[in-house]
């Protein structure tokens, strides 16, 4: 692909690029690890002791949250996500296919149930009914007692889950063999925003490290795995009701200290800002990306008087499938809105566009043109 070298080139991807490449990081793929490691199904846990959980929860810490003590803890007294997954997976509750599982989706279903009965918005004869699942006897306690017990429980098995999922990819990303695609090798790239954890495009394509990449969601390795939802509350809340905040991808980049210095890369030595272009593989545009896509996505005509903005002149986006290409225009709609997608770009018709086909992958090619 050529570029302008007066235009910077941003990569941005999403799990479709690892899946591209051979490797098995879909969540489905995760939750039969753990339960092949557990020797069966893992279920919710009968009850939430807090003493037990307490007395676990020090040993674990006690001993640098090892491979092995975060197998014995789960199989001592069980993590409530992953068997509310399973639960989910066995009985056929899932959207979509059934070899598919969207954990931040279903953890959103959940929190923001748990918010409303916190803040009494619903009654307990309203809540979901796979919340008795996940909650047992606490939903019918007090506020104070859900704020205070189940909820740091529910935040840190979603941590033990993380750190499961750590070392998964970690085995996983060992798999990877060299199997280049001849657009990532033809493609001049500025730098990389991921949103995977792996390390696949480094491996792959830069192992000289030439190439400046920011790991928005925590790179394998380094314990920061961002694994949440988007923010739920409205405005007047979300900076008052923090209860469960944990579970909120903002929440989890300002305490891994991930920040937002991608966003210097368009900007020269100078401080002057230049256009860019963006080529988006194998990411949804999901709506919890929010703060961290929209920049990328907004085209600014002027900024307190300043025109000479950066702006993105051109994105190029790959999708899988129609229904795929159809649920990123949606999303594209919650990120900038739907004035703003009607007014700044025109998407190429299809009869105007042939799509491409990349080696065996089922990846197709549509532009977006600003």
């Amino acid at each position: 692909m050529t570029t302008n070298e007066n235009v910077k080139t941003f990569l941005v991807i999403g799990n479709g690029f690892d899946l591209a490449h051979g490797l098995k990081t879909r969540y489905t793929d995760f939750l039969d690890f753990a339960n092949e490691k557990a020797g069966g199904i893992i279920v919710p846990p009968k009850n939430y002791e807090v003493r037990d959980f307490k007395k676990y929860k020090g040993n674990l810490v006690k001993n640098n949250l090892s491979t092995n003590y975060l197998f014995n803890y789960m199989k001592s007294i069980g993590n409530i996500w992953i068997g509310y997954f399973n639960t989910l997976r066995v009985n056929k509750q899932l959207e979509g296919r059934e070899d598919w599982i969207d954990f931040e989706k279903e953890i959103e279903i959940v929190i923001k149930q748990i918010e409303k009965l916190l803040l009494r918005k619903i009654d307990i004869r309203d809540v979901e009914p796979n919340l008795e699942l996940i909650m047992g006897g606490y939903l019918k306690q007090s506020s104070a007692i859900i704020s205070q017990e189940f909820v740091p429980r529910l935040s840190w098995d979603l941590k033990i889950l993380t750190l499961f999922l750590e070392q998964y990819l970690i085995e996983e990303e060992k798999r990877l063999t060299v199997s280049q695609k001849k657009l990532f090798q033809e493609l001049s790239i500025d730098a990389v925003i991921s949103y995977n954890y792996t390390n696949t495009l480094q491996r792959l394509y830069d192992p000289d490290n030439s190439i400046p990449i920011y790991f928005i969601h925590g790179q394998l390795g380094k314990h920061n795995l961002v694994l949440g939802i988007g923010e739920t509350l409205s405005d007047e809340l979300e900076n008052q009701f923090t209860v469960c905040a944990n579970f909120k991808k903002f929440f989890q980049r300002v305490k891994h200290r991930l920040g937002n210095k991608y966003k210097d890369i368009t900007k020269l030595k100078d401080g002057r800002m230049i256009p860019w272009q963006t080529v988006i593989y194998g990411h949804s545009l999901d709506p919890t990306d929010k703060d961290s896509l929209y920049w990328l996505m907004k085209q600014y005509d002027n900024i307190n008087g300043i025109t000479d903005v950066s702006k993105a002149s051109k994105i190029i986006i790959y999708y899988y499938d129609e229904d795929n290409y159809n649920q990123q225009i949606a999303n594209a709609i919650q990120i900038i809105g739907k004035e703003e997608l009607i007014n700044s770009v025109n998407f190429i018709s299809y009869s105007n566009l042939a799509p491409v086909q990349m080696e065996s992958s089922g990846v197709k090619l549509r532009i977006i043109s600003f």
